[in-house]
């Protein structure tokens, strides 16, 4: 199968958050990505050939996981205060030293 190729606005999605939502896929396909220009990551995709997926479904999946993988980077770094502050607390309690 040709290969597919994904322009993302990488305003809107980091190469972090690309590259996260294309492991999340690596069980269907393999992926490529180059910086094309300031506002654009190119993806290319393979699909496996043990896969029976139509290139159109994957790229639906890959876009929901962008989703998925952009809203988990903003709440990590809504709650990053809260989770430091919990970190904190529970290795002060422990008798790590002497």
């Amino acid at each position: 199968m040709d290969p597919i190729t994904i322009k993302i606005d990488s305003r809107v999605y980091t190469l972090d958050v690309v590259q996260r939502a294309a492991f999340r896929c690596t069980d269907l396909a393999s992926f490529d990505f180059s910086v094309a220009s300031d506002c654009e990551i190119s993806v290319v995709i393979t699909i496996k050939s043990s896969v029976a997926l139509n290139p159109s479904d994957l790229c639906s999946r890959f876009q929901n996981e962008l989703l998925d993988q952009q809203l988990r980077q903003t709440i990590a770094a809504e709650t990053k205060i809260e989770r430091d502050l919990i970190l904190a607390y529970a290795f002060s309690n422990t008798k790590l030293l002497g």
